[in-house]
């Protein structure tokens, strides 16, 4: 039986850099030497640890998906109304999208421009963030109605696909350069349909 020698690294601290990097770049302008580097690692050390370059990117996502949900429905719990957290998620794209002071978009939806449909493991990835998402604006867009600051007649099912739509195109938009206050002024439109 061949044992090779332990892995000796934080191997959360590693995901979580490469996840940053991926989540700059992208998947293919992402060289494997960019990785090392950043992870801090040898090449034996990171087929070791995470088999591909390829499989590190699919955990990077997954990294990125628990750690937003998470994000979201903690702010969704502190938050004095649901209106308000749907509002700040919206408009508060330039602040929420930026990493290093770099305009890096939401990975979710950099990975979702990059592959499309040419990978299924990535694709089923992006398709259950994106899920994932709704759900959070769902639970956000009932919890409003309820609230009486959402119209009660509205459909939260499509209401949560409306949002959650706008927002990976605000995100977009801002990646490519939008002006901040261009993303604001248009996350307000986006706003008004749930009045």
């Amino acid at each position: 039986m061949n044992i090779g020698r332990p892995i000796e690294f934080d191997r959360a601290k590693a995901l979580e850099q490469a996840q940053y990097l991926f989540w700059r770049k992208g998947y293919r302008d992402t060289s494997l030497c960019d990785l090392l580097r950043a992870m801090g690692l040898s090449k034996s050390s990171f087929y070791q640890a995470f088999n591909s370059k390829h499989d590190l990117f699919e955990q990077s996502i997954q990294l990125y998906l628990k750690e937003r949900t998470t994000a979201m429905r903690a702010k969704l719990k502190a938050s004095p109304s649901a209106f308000g957290f749907i509002s700040d998620m919206l408009c508060g794209i330039p602040e929420n999208s930026s990493v290093m002071e770099y305009r890096a978009g939401c990975m979710v939806m950099n990975t979702a421009c990059e592959f499309a449909q040419s990978d299924e493991v990535i694709a089923k990835a992006v398709h259950d963030s994106i899920t994932a998402f709704v759900k959070v604006f769902k639970e956000a867009v009932i919890l409003g109605q309820q609230q009486g600051d959402i119209a009660p007649d509205k459909d939260p099912d499509a209401l949560a696909v409306f949002l959650v739509t706008n927002m990976g195109g605000l995100n977009v938009s801002f990646k490519a350069g939008a002006d901040p206050a261009a993303i604001e002024r248009t996350a307000k439109i986006a706003l008004s349909a749930l009045k």
